[in-house]
């Protein structure tokens, strides 16, 4: 259920509608009257729809009970913004945590008063919840209407999942009230419940509704049930025994792989389209590719391949996407000769390649450090032992450690030392790189983002290697941060560094702890037994749910326990090959014989290339 409220006249009040398990919308019962959406409601964490009669629009009876506190931008399906959204509140406290967020834009309210506007984005990306209308154009709704099919075209997500899996805040387009669609997930792809990994927790990177592209269930990533795609997946990958592909000069060759811009061509595409090449794209070598695409351009942001992740620029963005997937085809052994004799096509429409897919990843890190955000906060309480249930014991001993970030070289050292020993590290660290992924690099090939990272993620004494400790230990501190605001100590954070800014005081403080390990002897034993991580060493805790995954059947069904946790098993016996990652289960991919470097030059705007 979609929480929602309503306007009630014989109290003028504003209360929150109430829909039982039982019944089919939140409306059941009301007979007679319709109902109008006029605007959102702030309270605190989460921004809801405000449902009207009818005959009260003109008469406006409910800016008797709250307060306007500005306006809210919400991008259609396309991604454009066409009006803005009255927002109010029903309590003094209800809107902090939306006026917390800055914002740099106003617009007339509807009583042509300046105010503040907020973009969707904006509020998504400060873990504000947006609740979108099951009945955006009113109830009863028109003849045609189908809610699920409604949620998707104007809010790119499937129902009942949080709109931050597929909207993420996006600075350059939001200067020109311009937002890039997450893009529309096929109705009937919904429902789908097999993301094709072993643990939810990372299950927003992989799946494809956040970014247009919806996973396979049943169907095979190879393409071998589309008689249109020939049937490689029994033929050799070189890459993967070793042996290198000869390389192209595509960028050179093939134009159409520069990338000067940051325009949603699949958000431009007509929605009847993107449907088709959604249904098209579950039967077709596409689907794997972009998946291994997504995981080597998440995993070389977190392993520090290309400096701090948390300034990386949109120029920079559309550089990786491109290197990221023609690595991709070099670890599947193709070039991109061949993959231009493969788009998607469909009856009577045109055909798309690389030039139009490639603008589905656009959000993709910012997407994945949202949902990480997620698990990092729910890691942060009593669930993991971090604090007890007292409300207030969380709030200072997080409050203490942001503290101890910026106090000095010290005691940052101290602190990070000290996380580093605590559960939620160790819950982000598996979210972040070792989640088993099914079908990474083909259709028999289970493997993990660390696995395509061997060499960036474990150093030669067998330690997490220290971008990686430092750009996760940048992600845990800016939760911190969020939660402050959250806390209502939205002021207080003025006082500390940024998490950008943060970033390379952490880097600072690893080096000396990174070159005295006997002086930090129990931190680098834990770095030592993170790279053996496996589910039974975590809660798994879910994004979605922020709560630990479920374990047993039936009456025996469960979430997850501390007691169920076991110690990181560092047996010597399950590791054989030093080019390999601990408890990779036969994944081997040698990415780094496989990496492609193109000159930034090609993904410049084309006024500003052509001045260098």
């Amino acid at each position: 259920m979609l929480p929602a409220y309503l306007y009630v006249p014989e109290s003028s009040d504003i209360l929150r509608l109430l829909q039982l398990p039982h019944e089919e919308h939140l409306f059941t019962g009301f007979s007679g009257q319709s109902y109008v959406v006029v605007g959102y409601i702030a309270d605190c964490h989460e921004v809801s729809p405000i449902y009207v009669d009818a005959t009260l629009k003109e008469a406006k009876p409910w800016l008797n009970v709250t307060k306007n506190i500005g306006t809210l931008a919400i991008p259609d399906g396309m991604g454009r913004i066409h009006d803005t959204h009255p927002l109010f509140e029903t309590n003094a406290a209800g809107g902090d945590l939306v006026r917390a967020v800055k914002t740099r834009h106003c617009r007339s309210n509807e009583l042509g008063i300046p105010c503040p506007m907020w973009f969707l984005s904006h509020l998504l990306d400060a873990s504000i919840q947006f609740n979108p209308p099951q009945y955006p154009n009113g109830f009863p709704p028109p003849v045609d209407y189908n809610i699920h099919e409604n949620l998707v075209s104007m809010y790119d997500i499937p129902p009942a999942i949080s709109l931050t899996d597929g909207l993420v805040t996006n600075p350059l387009d939001t200067e020109i009230m311009e937002l890039p669609s997450s893009q529309h997930m096929d109705a009937e792809l919904a429902s789908l419940q097999s993301y094709g990994l072993q643990s939810p927790s990372l299950s927003f990177l992989f799946d494809f509704s956040n970014t247009g592209w919806p996973l396979a269930s049943a169907v095979s990533a190879s393409g071998n049930d589309d008689p249109t795609i020939p049937d490689d997946s029994n033929e050799p990958c070189d890459a993967l025994t070793g042996s290198s592909v000869p390389a192209d000069a595509c960028l050179d060759i093939y134009p159409e792989l520069a990338w000067r811009d940051s325009t949603d061509m699949w958000g431009n595409l007509p929605e009847a389209h993107r449907k088709k090449i959604n249904r098209k794209m579950l039967t077709t070598s596409w689907l794997q590719r972009m998946r291994l695409t997504k995981a080597l351009f998440m995993g070389s942001l977190w392993v520090g391949l290309h400096g701090n992740p948390f300034k990386i620029s949109a120029l920079e963005t559309r550089r990786l996407i491109t290197l990221s997937f023609l690595t991709a085809l070099r670890i599947d052994g193709k070039t991109y000769a061949q993959v231009l004799d493969q788009p998607l096509t469909w009856k009577n429409g045109p055909s798309i390649g690389w030039p139009t897919m490639r603008t589905t990843m656009l959000q993709t890190f910012d997407n994945g450090k949202a949902e990480l955000r997620k698990i990092v906060k729910a890691s942060l309480t009593h669930l993991t032992g971090f604090c007890n249930e007292s409300p207030d014991h969380r709030k200072q001993t997080i409050v203490k450690f942001v503290e101890r970030f910026n106090k000095g070289l010290h005691e940052l050292q101290k602190a990070l030392a000290e996380l580093t020993m605590k559960r939620v590290f160790k819950e982000l660290t598996w979210a972040a790189l070792f989640i088993p992924i099914d079908d990474l690099t083909s259709e028999h090939d289970s493997g993990r983002i660390a696995d395509l990272f061997v060499e960036e993620v474990r150093t030669t004494s067998g330690c997490l290697a220290q971008d990686t400790v430092c750009n996760l230990m940048t992600l845990l501190y800016q939760s911190m941060l969020i939660l402050l605001v959250e806390f209502d100590d939205k002021t207080a954070i003025t006082a500390f560094k940024t998490h950008v800014k943060m970033n390379g005081d952490i880097m600072s403080a690893l080096n000396g702890m990174y070159s005295n390990p006997m002086e930090f002897a129990a931190f680098t034993q834990t770095l030592r037994e993170l790279p053996f991580i496996t589910s039974e060493n975590v809660l798994e805790i879910t994004p979605k749910r922020k709560v630990p995954r479920h374990v047993g059947v039936g009456k025996e069904k469960r979430a997850k326990v501390l007691s169920d946790i076991k110690d990181i098993n560092t047996n010597p016996s399950t590791q054989t090959d030093q080019h390999v990652l601990p408890n990779n289960e036969g994944f081997r991919s040698y990415r780094s014989l496989s990496d492609v470097s193109c000159p930034v030059s090609y993904f410049r705007p084309q006024v500003e290339a052509a001045a260098v």
